[in-house]
């Protein structure tokens, strides 16, 4: 059942792959546990969902470098992709697409402007709140800006459109896919 369940879920993420787990913590476990190098840096938003922090941690232990800019202060990630692209095989910058304390959105124009420029530069987005009431199909405010590319993986949940437990993994590259669904 889970893989019809992924199927259906593909459906409404523009048949991209998706692998569906437990919680969305579990998938933040299982995904970043899995996706992330110690040649890579990880770049977290002041504000992004603990469920998300939590996982980085870890990946200390294996000498992952780990750093914080303000809440959605885009010019300070900036000033690290200047400054590090060069020491790291990935940057991956890590947030919410709508944050549960206050409501707001990650400017995905700015976003897509740094992607162009920084060819490193990798997006991890926690879009629990954005989905089910937020675009087409309800797939949430991050994908529907951005969707998922190779250097974009958005997670997000069941529980709250969907009104039961489980979270959702998005990929559009292949490989990283296979890699998670072990």
């Amino acid at each position: 059942y889970i893989r019809e369940l992924e199927e259906l879920m593909g459906a409404i993420f523009d048949n991209n792959k998706v692998l569906c787990y437990t919680s969305t913590s579990t998938a933040h476990i299982s995904v970043i546990g899995t996706i992330i190098k110690p040649d890579d840096l990880i770049v977290l938003d002041q504000q992004v969902h603990f469920s998300v922090q939590f996982p980085c941690k870890n990946t200390k232990l294996q000498g992952t470098a780990i750093k914080m800019v303000r809440h959605s202060n885009f010019d300070m990630l900036e000033d690290i992709l200047k400054e590090d692209s060069n020491k790291f095989n990935r940057i991956w910058y890590m947030a919410d697409g709508v944050y549960s304390m206050h409501g707001d959105f990650p400017d995905t124009d700015r976003l897509k402007t740094l992607l162009d420029k920084y060819p490193k530069l990798h997006l991890y987005f926690d879009d629990a709140h954005g989905m089910g009431w937020s675009g087409k199909k309800g797939a949430g405010y991050v994908f529907d800006r951005l969707g998922v590319s190779k250097r974009i993986i958005v997670i997000s949940t069941l529980a709250k459109g969907f009104g039961c437990v489980g979270g959702t993994a998005v990929f559009s590259d292949e490989e990283m896919y296979k890699r998670v669904d072990i």
